[in-house]
Formats: structure tokens, C-alpha cells, sequence
């Protein structure tokens, strides 16, 4: 594991060598050439395997970096994210977050309208202010059927969307995000067997069967589905869309809604803003997955609550 060692260093990249599908290592020897343009003291680690990311970066914070870079797509911010927040509060307070997105899907990107080439990524990523970004605490249930927590930036949801990243992450890189993500939402919408869920929030209850709820800081998923047009990553609020099961005819039919939003005018939907939700699974029924920002990471019982303002990003 590579680590900084000079506390000179004031930015370190975090960059995953898969993201994209190989894009990154295509891409690397531009972006290498460009970063000494822009910034005179900062260190490169490469992530060797699931989950470094976080162990890298909070290393880094520890040892004076003032920007931490997560160079992938919302796969690897999302693992930079969990090693610069910890207890719920910033590693270094005055340190910032920032993202190179080079991923197939790269959503929180997409909504931040932060540029594609790298070039351009990281003019955006010198030239923009800092802003305070609200994020995500999931208190869910590990695989292993212990509790366990975890932060998000752009997006949560239960159902049949961890099922679509189990099939994205097995579809071949030349395929690109759009694509692997529509052949792995159909394939999914075929295969997903809706479960009885309860939820809660404010003084409400719910049940429904569940094809999926959106739990939105951000506005995109899947390569591109807005499927929170609200959300504002700036608002304490949480964008919640509940969607109960229909007919595979109908899932199919009314997929490109998702597209566009449109969705949330459906009457198979329930949307509504809130800053704390709790999901329960009903008695009997199988396991029902959770993902965060495209990373399948267990199952519910679960419990989601933002964290306003909590960080500084770059971007």
C-alpha cells in the first residue's frame, strides 16, 4: 500500500487503475503530464484492491494532506469519502474532497457539472471555490448480519439497483456506462423478485412491495437517470422515491422515465423530502440489498440520515 511520506505534500490523488473499464490507465499518461501544471507538491497512490481507497486517504489526511482527489468514478469517491469523514466528522476539518471523474458512470459528476476530459476536470478542479457538501450515514446490516455504518455523497437505494450494479460490474468496459447500465437494469427488471418493506419518517408509515427506493443527495444514477430532479446536495434533505412493484411489461416500458424524471409522476411511486428514513424488512421475506453509490454493501434493516454541511469539496 503506497502512502505519502512527505508532509510537505499538500494534495494526494487517490486513483483507482480499474475505473472506467481501463479508461484511467488509457488516459493516464495525459492526465500525469497535466498534474504538474497545476499543483507543485502532491503525491499519486494507485489502489491495489476494494476498499483502499479509505485507508489511503485518511493516511493521507493524517499526514497533512490539505486536498485529497479521488481519480475513478463514484465507486472510488465514495471509498475517499469514507476515509475522510470518521465518528461523523471530518479526519481534518480544513482539508477538502475533491474528484477527477473517470468512471462509467461518474453521476455525481453529472450533477455537479464537473467536465468529462481530464483536461478540463482538472482546470475545474483548480479554479472552482469550495463548497460545504451535505452527505449521507446509512446504518444498515453487514453480510455477515452485523450492524454496520457507512457515509454516502450522491446516492443510496434498496432493491432491485444493487442488483443492476452486480450486473454492471460484470459487463465488459468497451460496453461503456449508458449501455452497461441499461443492459444490467433489464436484465435486472427479469430477474428481481420485489420484497414487503416498512418504512418511516417524520410521523409517517409505510409498506409497500418494494422495486426500489431512491435515497438521493445528488440527482443522478446509473449512468445518467435523473432520478431525483429536487435534490440539492446543500439542503439537509434527503430526496426520497419510493417505487412499489408492477408488472415487468410496465417496468420495462416506463424504464426510460427514469431518464428524464418522469418517473415521479407515476402513481407506483411515493416521493417526499426528509432528513432521517428507516427501512425494515417484513417478517419471511428474503434479503433486500442496499448500494451506495454504485457499491452493493449489505441489507436492511437500515437507517439513513444526512449530515449537513459536513465537508469541503473541490469541483
Amino acid at each position: 500500500m503506497t502512502v505519502l511520506k512527505d508532509p510537505k505534500i499538500s494534495t494526494c490523488f487517490i486513483a483507482n487503475p480499474h475505473a472506467g473499464g481501463g479508461r484511467l490507465m488509457r488516459d493516464w499518461p495525459l492526465i500525469e503530464a497535466s498534474l504538474g501544471k497545476y499543483f507543485k507538491n502532491f503525491k499519486v497512490c494507485f489502489t491495489q484492491k476494494k476498499g483502499e481507497g479509505s485507508l489511503l486517504t485518511k493516511k493521507a489526511l493524517e499526514e497533512g494532506a490539505r486536498l485529497v482527489v479521488a481519480v475513478g468514478g463514484d465507486g472510488t469517491l465514495n471509498e475517499c469519502l469514507n476515509g475522510f469523514v470518521e465518528d461523523d466528522r471530518p479526519v481534518n476539518p480544513r482539508s477538502q474532497l475533491g474528484l477527477l471523474p473517470l468512471g462509467r458512470g461518474s453521476d455525481l459528476a453529472r450533477f455537479l457539472k464537473i467536465p468529462r476530459p481530464p483536461n478540463l476536470a482538472l482546470s475545474c478542479l483548480v479554479h472552482s471555490k469550495v463548497r460545504f457538501f451535505d452527505i449521507g450515514k446509512v446504518i444498515y446490516t453487514d453480510f455477515r448480519g452485523q450492524k454496520s455504518s457507512r457515509y454516502f455523497l450522491n446516492i443510496a437505494s434498496v432493491g432491485i439497483p444493487a442488483h443492476v450494479d452486480n450486473w454492471v460490474n460484470k459487463t465488459p468496459g468497451f460496453l461503456g456506462g449508458r449501455l452497461s447500465y441499461l443492459y444490467s437494469t433489464l436484465r435486472s427488471l427479469l430477474e428481481y423478485s420485489p420484497q414487503q418493506v416498512f418504512y418511516s419518517f417524520g410521523d409517517e408509515r409505510h409498506d409497500q412491495k418494494l422495486l426500489m427506493m431512491i435515497v438521493a443527495n445528488g440527482g443522478y444514477f446509473g449512468s445518467g437517470m435523473h432520478v431525483a430532479p429536487q435534490a440539492r446536495i446543500d439542503d439537509g434533505l434527503f430526496h426520497v422515491a419510493s417505487v412499489r412493484a408492477m408488472g415487468v411489461g410496465k417496468m420495462i416500458t416506463e424504464l426510460s422515465t427514469l431518464y428524464s424524471g418522469d418517473y415521479l409522476k407515476s402513481t407506483e411511486v411515493h416521493s417526499f423530502s426528509t432528513y432521517r428514513l428507516q427501512v425494515k424488512p417484513a417478517s419471511g421475506s428474503r434479503p433486500v440489498m442496499i448500494e451506495m453509490d454504485g457499491d452493493t454493501v449489505g441489507k436492511i434493516p437500515a437507517t439513513f440520515e444526512v449530515l449537513p454541511g459536513l465537508i469541503r469539496f473541490r469541483g
